[in-house]
């Protein structure tokens, strides 16, 4: 069992800021269920991190489980995704690991039918390929060795969430529709262009833990302009490998370019409510970005990839991690050594992580996240800050800590085969976060002036809603600006 992370001042100093969070400390302060709602969430969630910490939750775990589902849905029916499919995904994730299969060392292969069968037959045994992020590739192992061993994963997770899940179908098949009250104005439609948004949103509210990134690829580029002044004609041609990698990245981005680019042309839904309620501040970012000429909504698009980018950059951490769950087909240097695995008798390994780590999450972990932001936001076509409250928390938690880079020391982002540095800063500490700590503290001051700032308006700028001719609607009622 991984033992639980040593309280810091880092870690008090970052759940200070997960609270200060702008959009939810603002709505603290107002009648709205979102703090509740994030508060269930997050109780689930935690709940999670002690079921995975034992070999198999007690029934009791179990009914708490089912219990604080239930009382997550009925803040908000759109928690569904985060008590099921997020949670729960992860739990079967843990599940998977816990199979502890007897180590093989990897044969020979005369040609790839052979190869193929190896790896299915190591993956349905639970020997699943789910690389740290820095470490990512295409995998399917975790899929292959849930349906080989489904009555165990259901057996010892999944039960729980299962109920939650069919409890909301019951919910939705007796309401007629997943909203409670004016069903008319939030019918569920297609809306990917929420996907773009997101990624301005958390690049605005996290720029200051974005720094360290940013200040990787700055020396990264003075290092390598420094070392093409300095090189020699006869010396080596870069190697291939890292070529190839520039070329994919290239790719890559055209690819989610063009992908933005398609979305806004043919998905962008301007809401009702977002043009009718100029008290929101939405309806001013609106006003002036996209509805101010028909081609800033496709000018913007590179800025949507360009955040995004950042966005899971900064997931990828400094430190390259060679764990446990490596068993790619892919892989060209095998172990020398099998991986490690768990004694029969321990009480599980706690997979999931927070932001105490400074190896960037699993694989699985970020495409159980993505998946579960695209379902909660994809079919909801208001655009509200408030929805992206738990994708940016989960983020947040997600975010392994990245100290700032020096220039006497080679940029960890970029390089690629820079394993040695990597290993000698984990060993020394030095990538742990130490430096890491002035990142959080302007975190935090940039919350507190954002807060001051919304509060000063939100108080002292109120107005009134008022006809063409004059007269005072809403009934006179104060108005006030707000997220």
């Amino acid at each position: 069992m991984t033992q639980a992370p040593k309280i810091t001042g880092r870690l008090i100093v970052t759940g200070i800021n997960i609270g200060l969070f702008p959009v939810l400390f603002f709505f603290s302060g107002l009648y709205y269920t979102d703090p509740s709602s994030t508060l269930v969430v997050l109780l689930a969630y935690a709940n999670h991190l002690t079921r995975v910490g034992t070999e198999r939750p007690p029934f009791s775990n179990d009914i708490y489980t089912l219990a604080l589902g239930i009382l997550a849905l009925a803040f908000r029916q759109t928690n569904i995704f985060w008590v099921v499919v997020y949670i729960g995904g992860l739990e079967v994730v843990h599940a998977i690991k816990t199979l502890n299969p007897k180590p093989v060392e990897t044969p020979s292969f005369q040609n790839v039918s052979e190869q193929i069968k190896f790896y299915v037959w190591r993956y349905s045994l639970g020997d699943i390929h789910d690389p740290s992020l820095s470490l990512a590739q295409p995998i399917a192992s975790i899929g292959i060795a849930a349906v080989c061993n489904l009555p165990t994963v259901l057996r010892r997770f999944l039960w729980p969430h299962g109920v939650v899940l069919a409890a909301f179908a019951a919910f939705v098949a007796w309401n007629g529709g997943v909203v409670l009250g004016d069903k008319s104005n939030h019918i569920a439609t297609l809306h990917l262009a929420q996907l773009l948004y997101i990624w301005p949103f958390f690049a605005f509210f996290s720029a200051p833990l974005f720094i360290p990134h940013i200040l990787n690829i700055v020396i990264t580029v003075y290092q390598k302009s420094t070392s093409l002044v300095r090189q020699q004609p006869s010396a080596a041609p870069p190697k291939r490998a890292s070529s190839i990698h520039s070329v994919i990245a290239a790719l890559v981005g055209c690819g989610a370019l063009v992908v933005a680019l398609l979305i806004v042309r043919f998905n962008t839904i301007i809401h009702p409510f977002t043009l009718a309620d100029n008290r929101h501040y939405v309806f001013y970012v609106f006003r002036y970005s996209i509805l101010r000429a028909w081609w800033i909504r496709y000018a913007l698009s590179p800025a949507y990839v360009v955040c995004a980018w950042l966005c899971l950059v900064a997931l990828r951490g400094s430190e390259v991690s060679q764990g446990r769950w490596i068993r790619s087909p892919f892989t060209t240097a095998p172990s020398e050594t099998p991986p490690s695995i768990p004694s029969k008798g321990s009480k599980g390994t706690n997979i999931s992580r927070t932001e105490a780590d400074s190896e960037s999450p699993a694989t699985s972990t970020m495409l159980i996240f993505l998946l579960t932001t695209t379902l909660s936001l994809m079919t909801a076509p208001l655009v509200e800050p408030r929805y992206f409250i738990l994708p940016w928390i989960f983020w947040r938690l997600l975010l392994p800590a990245t100290p700032i880079p020096s220039l006497s020391t080679p940029s960890q982002t970029s390089a690629v085969g820079s394993d040695t540095n990597q290993s000698k800063q984990s060993k020394d500490g030095s990538s742990r976060g130490g430096n890491y700590l002035p990142i959080l503290l302007l975190e935090t001051a940039w919350f507190v002036l954002v807060n001051a700032a919304t509060m000063y308006v939100f108080v002292t700028r109120p107005f009134y809603w008022r006809a063409p001719d004059g007269s005072l609607q809403d009934e006179g009622r104060v108005q006030r600006f707000m997220w």
